[in-house]
């Protein structure tokens, strides 16, 4: 993992490990990891003062370097494990990156990892053929990339809230995924609901998700992510990864002025073509209330 070296994957520097704990020495990423960054953008603290919340435009970004950090580690033959808001982190300049990996493992012999231990697992992340066989493959984090993206809707919220793991196990394992959280966008479900395809050779590679993403990647993107410069027609699992991609984005959406009474709502959503331009600019216009 040392040798990791991609714009959205946080740098391993080191490990002591001669006594317990084990410590570790990374990147340092200076605004903590994603899930306390948008918690901390839908609530409004002691003083009054509210932090604006992401953009519609915002959320893609992020989606799209979680993606490419993903991608990378693909490439590199690693399968994550763990991939959730909370193993994410933000640097200063407000991107994202791919972290935590205390549960990543090398599988470039097989190019699948089996569980056989009785350890902590994340259960909600987890796609159903690792909860029901222990199996872990790079479209097992793409599942878990799915619940990322709801967790970003969400403002941070936990998946499945009101529900304990066992019944978890049996919802997902049976079929069941999250509904679409108040006032998301469908465009923006509909990239959970792909990622979450029960069968997992039907869900997409992590770099077809970084080219149905691309509308809204940073002006820097090309430069620096590993999409632009790596492999991009690399095979996975015997499928290409560069099949020709539709369902670009849905640009006739605009972020209502957040509701500093409603910080804890999910979002809701304004379509207005007057507006659209402020979306496409990156507006400042916090993502708060979708209004249909």
């Amino acid at each position: 993992m040392k040798d990791f070296c991609a714009t959205h994957v946080v740098r391993l520097y080191g490990v002591v490990s001669q006594n317990d704990p084990v410590f570790i020495l990374t990147e340092y990423m200076e605004q903590g990891d994603l899930k306390s960054f948008l918690r901390l953008h839908c609530l409004e603290h002691d003083d009054g003062f509210c932090f604006a919340a992401p953009t519609l435009t915002d959320i893609l970004r992020m989606a799209i370097e979680i993606a490419d950090g993903m991608a990378y580690l693909t490439f590199k033959k690693y399968v994550h494990r763990d991939l959730s808001a909370s193993n994410c982190l933000v640097s200063a300049n407000n991107v994202v990156k791919v972290g935590g990996f205390g549960l990543a493992r090398d599988v470039y012999q097989t190019e699948y990892y089996k569980e056989n231990s009785t350890g902590m697992m994340p259960i909600r992340w987890m796609a159903p053929e690792s909860l029901h066989t222990g199996l872990f493959t790079c479209f097992s984090d793409v599942w878990s990339f799915g619940v990322v993206l709801w967790e970003i809707a969400t403002l941070g919220t936990h998946p499945y809230t009101d529900e304990n793991d066992k019944d978890v196990i049996s919802y997902v394992t049976g079929g069941g995924i999250m509904e679409k959280p108040d006032g998301c966008p469908d465009m923006l479900y509909d990239f959970m609901k792909l990622c979450w395809c029960f069968k997992a050779s039907d869900r997409p590679t992590f770099n077809e998700l970084v080219r149905r993403l691309l509308p809204c990647a940073r002006a820097d993107f090309e430069q620096l992510s590993f999409y632009h410069n790596g492999l991009l027609s690399e095979t996975v699992n015997n499928r290409e990864v560069d099949a020709p991609i539709n369902g670009i984005p849905n640009k006739n959406i605009l972020i209502k002025e957040c509701n500093e009474t409603e910080h804890r709502n999910v979002p809701k959503i304004l379509t207005n073509q007057e507006n659209v331009d402020h979306v496409l600019r990156g507006s400042s216009l916090p993502l708060e209330q979708i209004i249909p």
